[in-house]
């Protein structure tokens, strides 16, 4: 009963070393790359970035109620809730990173939509009627898929 006993030690040991080394092989020993932050996450401030839109956005349009602001990468379609009372028109202002440009419509029988270069300034808006001010929205986004956005969507009367 000893030998069974030393027996299964000495093999259960061994299997036990055979997959302990089994995963100490050179391939198996190379480092991890880690994901270096891109230059939008590393050097762009969200709430500047929101802030100047925002100042841009009350200096140019005396009626404007900021309803979101949104930042992501790549195109997005946006929700949006029914204009406060009394307000008609749907704006935004885009800023984006990359060399491409961006273009953002609202969803609606019959769209509006705005253009312009990608870029963190000016800041300039777009504002279109919108067909029931009482429904739900959507604004499109089109970007290039990496470009980073920030998007922030106002209401006026």
């Amino acid at each position: 009963m000893e030998n069974k006993k030393n027996a299964m030690t000495l093999l259960l040991a061994t299997i036990l070393a055979t997959f302990v080394l089994s995963g100490c092989t050179g391939a198996d020993m190379a480092p991890v790359p880690t994901p270096e932050p891109t230059q939008a996450e590393s050097t762009h401030d969200n709430a500047e970035i929101f802030g100047q839109q925002k100042s841009s956005i009350e200096r140019t349009e005396a009626s404007a109620v900021v309803l979101k602001q949104i930042s992501g990468t790549g195109p997005s379609t946006i929700p949006v809730d029914s204009l406060p009372e009394g307000y008609t028109e749907l704006g935004w202002t885009v800023a984006c990173t990359g060399a491409g440009e961006w273009k953002a419509a609202v969803v609606q029988t019959e769209p509006a939509w705005s253009q312009g270069a990608c870029s963190l300034e000016p800041f300039r808006s777009a504002r279109h009627s919108v067909g029931e001010p009482t429904n739900d929205h959507s604004v499109e986004i089109k970007v290039e898929e990496d470009a980073q956005i920030w998007v922030t969507l106002f209401a006026t009367k």
